[in-house]
């Protein structure tokens, strides 16, 4: 059973979607011309939405003990959460700039969702997540006895996440496609590279969007 979806899952620590048919039956999102692409409709402002629940998975602690400087700090996200109740097309809408980013996108990717529901199928939504984190320094002595400071993995205090957040540019009234990006593969790096050769064939760009400019920023170069 579901809780009730119109909340905000706050908790410590995204596969095409269906869409309704004419007579209000689940059927698959329409596929793309390109078949590596991914396409689905968005259903946040529709009745009968039925919000994401968050269900972390990773919640890691930092090793050592903290003796330097603490400093709390928030990581934001915005991201689509897909059939399969993974994120994609994950962005940042607020960063540190600094190693926490990282250690944030590797939670945000390690993450999973209920997914959403309209009218009982499935389907995917738009969201963001807040990271609160507590960053602490570890002082510690080079060779020369010398106290050195370095970051330890920071502590994740919690994380929240809002159905309701979108930017103004993000349609999801179950009407609008939106491509989906591929998963992301970073936690799964190999341990070697193959160079190109023989049955080893190089990358093919498999979709490409050009800039658009107004006329205003063609005449003085803006981009």
């Amino acid at each position: 059973m579901r809780r009730n979806g119109w909340m905000l899952a706050a908790m410590a620590c995204l596969a095409p979607a269906g869409c309704l048919g004419q007579q209000g039956a689940p059927v698959t999102a329409t596929p793309v011309a390109n078949p590596t692409l991914e396409q689905v409709k968005l259903f946040n402002d529709v009745r009968g939405f039925m919000a994401p629940i968050l269900i972390p998975v990773d919640k890691r602690q930092p090793e050592g003990t903290c003796n330097g400087p603490k400093e709390d700090g928030d990581v934001k996200f915005s991201f689509i959460v897909d059939l399969n109740g993974r994120a994609r097309n994950i962005a940042f809408e607020k960063a540190l700039g600094n190693d926490v980013d990282y250690s944030a996108l590797r939670i945000m990717e390690n993450d999973r969702f209920e997914p959403a529901e309209f009218n009982g199928a499935p389907v995917a939504s738009f969201g963001a997540l807040d990271m609160q984190f507590e960053s602490c320094g570890l002082a510690e002595k080079d060779k020369s006895e010398r106290k050195t400071e370095s970051v330890i993995i920071p502590t994740l205090r919690i994380q929240s996440y809002d159905f309701s957040f979108r930017p103004q540019a993000v349609r999801a009234d179950g009407q609008t496609e939106v491509i989906l990006a591929p998963i992301s593969d970073s936690l799964e790096t190999p341990t070697h590279v193959e160079k190109v050769g023989g049955e080893v064939t190089p990358p093919i760009v498999i979709h490409s969007a050009e800039a658009e400019f107004s006329d205003y920023a063609r005449r003085h170069r803006i981009g």
